[in-house]
């Protein structure tokens, strides 16, 4: 299971130059009807990602319940819109994904009951369990009345940089199902590579990682992926700040998506090599702290093991080394004795340091078990450190 108790890009704060003149930024309310909500969502003005809405975070139960408190007429949570770049009137979601999703699939049973959303575990309108918009409208109540209920609407235009959005984001990230990090960038930065990490994040083992049998509704299996790619591919551009680097790479692989996407494809495939490697070797303990009684995968210790063990070259020289899952076990508890590399693996993100501390190590680390089995081969970290640092 992975270890969350940081996160680290919410955490993250931006400089005044990186967000920008925030007096060139427009935000103006207004109470949209559920019909304009709806309409602006089928006519695709309002992006919900739909290559990821098999993620959808609330249950059934709980789009009932909105439902339901919008026919009771009592009011609920605004939604807040970002205008895209270059594109007038199409809006990103930064706030109010889960309930636009749940008025979609509700009215979406106007026209098809077998793809609309049943209402349940309702707890007043107890007689509406079971029935499809079709039905509540044809039976219950007036279709007109409740596509005239509004919904306060908030929306932000001519926004000076991603920094600005994400500091918004930042700001409203308290509740249980605000948007991730991570679906805030597959917003921002639609693609190809975005597709495609999409779709192939859905992997048994990167599901093991995470300790689950779906895939991850707040898209922490697609997070590992762009971490994964962020250091194999773009290490050394690495200045200490996660969200600039992972945006930077979706950014980057989705524009050189047409020249490089058999390179990028089998980039995916080493990781997932990297991946069942580590697990060869430590089991249920890969990714973690050795000493752990109940294992949970830090994010640390996954990019520099996957980053090192994604190389066949790596795999295949270590295969040489009599006993070797014995001794890369034994290689890696060594290091849990260095204060400095504990550190290396809590530390804040935008200190750059501590993270070129942990790569470089285990490269010292990998390299001496090499020399002790009279191996040539040598690895190097993709952020090296200046021998004077350490």
């Amino acid at each position: 299971m992975l270890n969350e108790n940081i996160n680290e890009e919410v955490k993250e704060t931006s400089s005044l130059d990186e967000v920008g003149d925030i007096s060139q930024a427009f935000i103006v309310s207004s109470d949209w009807t559920i019909e304009t909500i709806y309409s602006q969502i089928k006519k695709g003005n309002i992006d919900l990602n739909p290559s990821f809405q098999r993620r959808d975070v609330w249950t059934d139960a709980k789009k009932s319940r909105l439902i339901e408190s919008i026919l009771l007429r009592v009011p609920i949570p605004q939604i807040l819109l970002a205008e895209k770049e270059k594109e007038r009137n199409k809006y990103i979601v930064l706030d109010g994904k889960q309930r636009l999703l749940a008025i979609e699939k509700f009215m979406d049973g106007l026209e098809d009951e077998k793809q609309g959303l049943k209402l349940s575990g309702l707890t007043v309108l107890t007689n509406l369990k079971g029935k499809t918009a079709k039905q509540i409208f044809n039976e219950d109540y007036d279709l007109a009345e409740f596509e005239n209920e509004t919904i306060r609407s908030v929306f932000i235009r001519n926004w000076p940089s991603i920094s600005y959005l994400y500091t918004v984001f930042n700001r409203l990230n308290t509740g249980s199902t605000s948007l991730s990090p991570q679906e805030l960038r597959l917003s921002l930065y639609p693609g190809e590579f975005t597709n495609f990490i999409g779709e192939v994040s859905d992997n048994r083992s990167i599901q093991r990682v995470l300790g689950l049998e779906e895939p991850d509704k707040r898209m922490r299996d697609i997070e590992l992926v762009v971490r994964y790619f962020s250091f194999k591919i773009f290490g050394n551009q690495y200045k200490g700040k996660l969200k600039i680097f992972f945006d930077n790479t979706v950014n980057g692989l989705n524009q050189k998506w047409n020249l490089e996407e058999e390179e990028i494809k089998e980039e995916f495939n080493e990781l997932i090599n990297a991946i069942n490697f580590t697990y060869d070797i430590f089991g249920n303990k890969a990714f973690s702290r050795p000493e752990s009684e109940k294992p949970q995968v830090i994010k640390p210790i996954f990019e520099f093991l996957t980053f090192y063990f994604s190389d066949p070259s790596v795999r295949d020289n270590i295969k040489k080394v009599s006993d070797y899952s014995e001794k890369i076990r034994a290689t890696y508890n060594s290091m849990f004795d260095d204060e400095e590399f504990l550190n290396s693996i809590e530390s804040h993100t935008s200190d750059i340091q501590p993270t070129q501390y942990r790569f470089e190590i285990w490269a010292e680390k990998l390299n001496a078990l090499f020399v002790e089995e009279d191996l040539e081969f040598r690895v190097e970290s993709p952020i090296p450190m200046d021998k004077g640092e350490k």
